[in-house]
């Protein structure tokens, strides 16, 4: 049976396959979902698992935010906020 849940502003989406639990989550505002594409075992590894996945994407937009701020402030050049944007995850 599918699961749903919103987890810090995040809709999480769990989804049974034949061979276990996949996951989806979904940012405040935008109906475009993500997922490791990782097929879990169990439904509660799928659901712990997504959970995780959207504190890593949450974390990676705060720092492109901060980014985009000391850029704007003229903290950092433009090469350099490139350089780190693509060090994120």
């Amino acid at each position: 049976m599918e699961t749903e849940e919103i987890y810090r502003g995040w809709h999480i989406k769990i989804f049974p396959r034949s061979r276990g639990w996949i996951f989806r989550v979904f940012p405040p505002d935008d109906d475009i979902g993500e997922s490791d594409e990782v097929i879990y075992s169990r439904q509660c590894s799928a659901t712990a698992a997504a959970r995780l996945f959207v504190m890593k994407l949450s974390a990676s937009v705060a720092l492109m935010q901060f980014l985009d701020d000391a850029y704007a402030a003229g903290l950092i050049a433009y090469e350099e906020k490139w350089i780190l944007f693509d060090s994120l995850p």
